[in-house]
């Protein structure tokens, strides 16, 4: 068999961050910065025949900070938010090859969440659970290339999701009877693109 060795990917990684309460523990909070420097960072690319093979893409660093915060309203609310950044790609040197300058696949710049969460008893260990909550992703994109197939961009645009569930639990007994509705703003999103059928110029798109 025809084989070939790239070297070790190797990252260093770097963080720094923060935890706390406030408010007699009703408020919690988090925070952190954090940053990864890669050598030879390893990617997955095809041939023109439709063969998945490694490759060495050189250098490439990760930056980015991650935030979150949840309050206690009342004895049954509480309400959270958290807030994350990511600049994630191949470093822009021409010693990186074709990729230099990309992004990482599937890694989006900013991610966030908010929501509220109603927990109230209503006998003996049963109880009332009901939550909303909005999600959302910036742009990402399917392949280490970051480039049309056939004039298709092989990438997802930004979007976000509102998701709600109602249910009853027991804590004793330790089950859990939801209904939930999720996507209700009928987003449509593509969670996959690219893959094999990219390399023949047909690629399939996964809605």
């Amino acid at each position: 068999a025809e084989i070939t060795e790239i070297p070790a990917e190797i990252v260093w990684n770097y963080a720094a961050g923060v935890k706390g309460t406030a408010a007699d523990g009703r408020v919690s909070y988090g925070a952190s910065v954090f940053y990864q420097d890669y050598s030879d960072f390893q990617v997955t690319l095809q041939d023109e025949a439709g063969n998945f093979f490694t490759a060495n893409a050189g250098a490439a660093t990760n930056t980015g900070f991650e935030a979150d915060v949840r309050a206690l309203i009342g004895d049954s609310w509480d309400v959270f938010a958290n807030l994350a950044y990511i600049d994630a790609e191949i470093d822009d040197d021409s010693s990186n090859g074709n990729l230099a300058g990309n992004r990482f696949r599937l890694q989006p710049e900013w991610t966030a969440s908010t929501g509220v969460r109603y927990l109230q008893p209503i006998s003996g260990a049963l109880s009332l659970t009901a939550s909303l909550v909005y999600s959302y992703r910036s742009d990402v994109f399917f392949e280490p290339e970051n480039a049309p197939i056939s004039g298709l961009d092989i990438a997802e645009d930004a979007y976000g999701l509102l998701n709600l569930r109602l249910g009853v639990e027991n804590d004793t007994q330790g089950w859990r009877v939801a209904a939930f509705a999720t996507n209700l703003l009928d987003e449509e999103y593509l969670v996959a693109a690219g893959n094999t059928g990219g390399s023949f110029g047909n690629p399939p798109f996964v809605a």
